[in-house]
Formats: C-alpha cells, sequence, structure tokens
C-alpha cells in the first residue's frame, strides 16, 4: 500500500501521492516507495558539519544504560529531565549519578527548573541547564531571564 510511506513525505508530497490514489488506484497498487533518505552515519555527517547531537533522556527506562550507550552511539550531549515518567519513585539525584557516573559526555538538566530550585540542581555541576517555561511563560520573560542569569552568576562563585 503506496499509503503506508506517505509518513515520510512532507505535506506536498503526500497530497501529491493522494491525488495520485484517487485517480488511478490500480497505478497506487503497483507504485514504487519514495526513496529512503540515506542512512549513513549520522554522528560523523553532523559533526562534519559541526552539529552536535543531543540524546534526550526523557522517557530512559535507565538513565545510567542511556548515558552509557551514548559515546557508543556518537551522542555529544545528553538532557536529563528532573520529571521522568517512566520511574517517577526515583529522584533527580539518582538519575543524574546514574547518568554522571555511566558517561563522560556533558549532561544538560531541563524540566522545572525555577529560582527555589535551581541551586539545588547546580550543585549537581551539570554542563548546562535548559530553562523553558518557567521564563517563556513569564508575564515578564526578560527580567525572569535577568533573574536566572543573575542567580547562576551569584552560584558560581559558591559551588
Amino acid at each position: 500500500d503506496y499509503n503506508q510511506y506517505d509518513d515520510d513525505n512532507d505535506d506536498d508530497n503526500n497530497s501529491s501521492a493522494n491525488n495520485h490514489n484517487s485517480n488511478n488506484n490500480s497505478a497506487a497498487a503497483t507504485a514504487t516507495p519514495p526513496p529512503s533518505p540515506p542512512r549513513g552515519p549520522v554522528p560523523e555527517s553532523a559533526h562534519r558539519y559541526d552539529i552536535k547531537i543531543a540524546l534526550d533522556l526523557v522517557d530512559a527506562q535507565s538513565p545510567g544504560q542511556s548515558a552509557m550507550d551514548a559515546k557508543t552511539l556518537g551522542v555529544d550531549l545528553l538532557i536529563l529531565h528532573r520529571l521522568n515518567r517512566n520511574h517517577e519513585h526515583e529522584s533527580m539525584e539518582d538519575d543524574w549519578h546514574a547518568a554522571s557516573a555511566n558517561s563522560s559526555v556533558p549532561i544538560f538538566i531541563t524540566g522545572k527548573i525555577d529560582p527555589e530550585n535551581i541551586k539545588g540542581l547546580l550543585a549537581m555541576h551539570p554542563q548546562g541547564l535548559i530553562i523553558g517555561s518557567a521564563i517563556t511563560q513569564n508575564d515578564n520573560p526578560v527580567s525572569t531571564a535577568k533573574l536566572f542569569r543573575s542567580l547562576m552568576r551569584g552560584m558560581e562563585n559558591n559551588i
């Protein structure tokens, strides 16, 4: 069935493929799938263009194992989420220790970062923090970003 390949196409290709199917059903049954993108070594290709590859551990069953696999996969950095729904019984500190103990790949932390919890997160010495909704969903995102920046700079000297 030609439609199984529609997910791999952009919207323009989808509409032309669907028009093709509705105009000539017998041709659709014998149509060849669109060519697949090259499946070469993605990390090498990305690195050739100075593009970094991140492994998001949001759904990782085992952050430690995923961190261990990261270097083999050619990953340049890990993203560790504070709120991982797959193992809520474990703490962020447990996930941090599991990931950092099993990889030399830089680790960034994200997820519900606010002025009250930033000090504890920085104490873990991540490579960086990814702060999103605390800034973007605030009534005054500029002042909130400046607050985070000052908190982080102030803590650099104390950690």
